[in-house]
């Protein structure tokens, strides 16, 4: 089944992960889905104030989809003021799974560019994946898109991490990663990547994961 699949961590309480697929609309998967042209996807910027030069054309259910998470957001770490519900961070995540071509980017970015999302979290950054996930070179990537410059390559992983706190601190950032093919170590992966966000001072931190692989939802759901 192709679905939407959201988890809530907060970091001062430490709460299970909230798994809300049954609040969520169900992706359309008629032939009337959108569907991201491959040149596009090739030519998207990395970071994304505005993803879009033009205004993306949704179909009614997607707009729907859209609200559901834009609304996720709003009920988990975006307090009714606009800040963050834990005065020590919180995160939350959305999974987009589905077969190829039935408009999970598409999906992604138009949460990217609504303006509640705008509204609350003024860093908004794509990491276009496409392969298996690495914890390192997706934080390099973030920190690219954060100061507008490289990573060089020989850092080590602890400068790596102090650099990505020290960019985090006080901020609210969304990043999407796109097309997650799979993890090389599922649940080591994934726990190194949500520990090191949980820990950053951030002031609220919100990952929207587009994948075709079930198995991608399975390493995210199994850490509760």
């Amino acid at each position: 089944a192709n679905f939407l699949r959201a988890f809530f961590t907060k970091v001062s309480t430490s709460r299970e992960v909230r798994d809300l697929k049954g609040e969520l609309t169900r992706l359309i998967t008629s032939s009337g889905t959108h569907h991201i042209p491959r040149s596009s996807r090739s030519k998207r910027r990395r970071y994304c104030p505005d993803i879009n030069t033009q205004p993306v054309a949704l179909a009614a259910p997607r707009v729907q989809e859209t609200h559901d998470i834009v609304s996720f957001f709003q009920q988990t770490i975006i307090g009714v003021s606009g800040v963050s519900r834990s005065s020590g961070g919180s995160m939350s995540t959305v999974l987009i799974v589905g077969m190829f071509g039935i408009g999970k980017t598409t999906l992604a970015q138009a949460v990217m560019n609504d303006d509640q999302i705008k509204g609350h979290f003024r860093c908004r950054l794509w990491v276009t994946v496409s392969g298996k996930f690495n914890v390192r070179e997706t934080l390099r990537s973030i920190i690219r898109n954060l100061q507008n410059r490289s990573v060089l390559a020989e850092l080590s992983d602890d400068d790596i991490i102090r650099i990505f706190e020290e960019l985090c601190k006080g901020k609210q950032i969304l990043v999407v990663l796109d097309d997650v093919q799979n993890f090389v170590k599922p649940q080591e992966d994934w726990k190194t990547f949500k520990e090191i966000l949980c820990g950053c001072s951030c002031t609220m931190f919100g990952v929207i994961i587009t994948t075709r692989n079930p198995k991608v939802d399975t390493a995210v759901a199994s850490l509760r």
